[in-house]
């Protein structure tokens, strides 16, 4: 398991099973810079605090706090842990990310197009784009507003 063993090396055992539910969280991803360089992370949260986080430079783990330690030695002892994350992050993740954003890479590169062809979720104003409402966006494209309507009615 991502936390080795029966229980989360995370705080050891002691508080484990005694009817108790405890956080765990994970935050990882990839960043593609405009320079075309690449960033990875990959952090962990116990209890609503910092854990842990992958140091891809040194292939090591950042442990927040002494009770973090216990999980660091136990993942650094798998010497291919780390690299195979790094991996992960440097290149799949890459990977998955060009792909998405290739979908959506005519949106992303439009520049002051006609009223028209604002990009979605997006009303021109006065050659702005101003991000659109909830009730504007549910209604649709060139919908009347039904507020202002009766507005212009009275």
């Amino acid at each position: 398991t991502m936390l080795l063993g029966p229980c989360p090396v995370l705080q050891g055992c002691s508080t484990l099973g005694q009817g108790r539910s405890h956080t765990v969280q994970r935050m990882y991803g990839c960043d593609l810079l405009e320079d075309g360089s690449i960033r990875g992370f990959d952090q962990y949260g116990y209890e609503g605090t910092d854990f842990l986080a992958l140091d891809e430079d040194m292939l090591t783990y950042t442990a927040a706090d002494a009770a973090a330690q216990i999980t660091k030695r136990k993942w650094e002892e798998d010497e291919t842990l780390a690299e195979r994350r790094k991996y992960y992050l440097e290149n799949t993740c890459i990977d998955w990310l060009r792909k998405y954003m290739s979908y959506g890479k005519d949106v992303l590169e439009r520049r002051g197009e006609a009223e028209g062809d604002a990009a979605p979720g997006c009303k021109q104003e006065q050659g702005q784009c101003r991000e659109l409402s909830l009730a504007e966006a549910r209604r649709g494209p060139g919908a009347a507003d039904p507020e202002e309507q009766h507005r212009a009615q009275q």
